[in-house]
């Protein structure tokens, strides 16, 4: 939290720089009681320490269908997008899992980024192509 606190300090007033601080964890929102701890933990002092600026991350679909309160916290200290593979394929993941994330990040204002999307693997059929390029066109054209 120094650090981001130093860096605010020194250049946030330089929009020019960079708008949004990007925190580049594979999954910010670990799902181990640990992760949760962390993340907690980082609010807690964001609020503490009086520190707003908008931020983005990267997470599971699952780590935000399972944490929504949690998510909700990082909304209000300056959280504005997510990215988060979309893919169901060996994930454990069902598609379901996809739309609720989406609503619910869209319900709360965040933007969303989907990457990993493998729209196909060995085993694709044709209907399971169609469902995924529907799901894409629905969602995100």
């Amino acid at each position: 939290m120094d650090e981001l606190e130093i860096l605010l300090n020194k250049y946030g007033d330089n929009y020019n720089l960079h708008e949004v601080v990007n925190f580049c964890d594979l999954n910010f929102i670990n799902t181990s009681s640990n992760g949760i701890k962390w993340v907690r933990d980082f609010v807690d002092e964001m609020l503490k320490r009086q520190i707003f600026c908008f931020f983005y991350i990267l997470t599971r679909v699952d780590s935000v269908v399972n944490n929504k309160d949690l998510v909700k916290s990082l909304r209000q200290v300056g959280l504005v997008q997510v990215e988060m593979g979309l893919e169901v394929y060996n994930k454990g993941i069902e598609i379901n899992q996809s739309y609720e994330a989406i609503n619910f990040l869209r319900k709360q204002r965040i933007d969303i980024t989907p990457c990993g999307f493998v729209t196909y693997h060995p085993y694709s059929n044709i209907s399971e192509l169609r469902n995924n390029a529907e799901f894409l066109k629905n969602k995100f054209l």
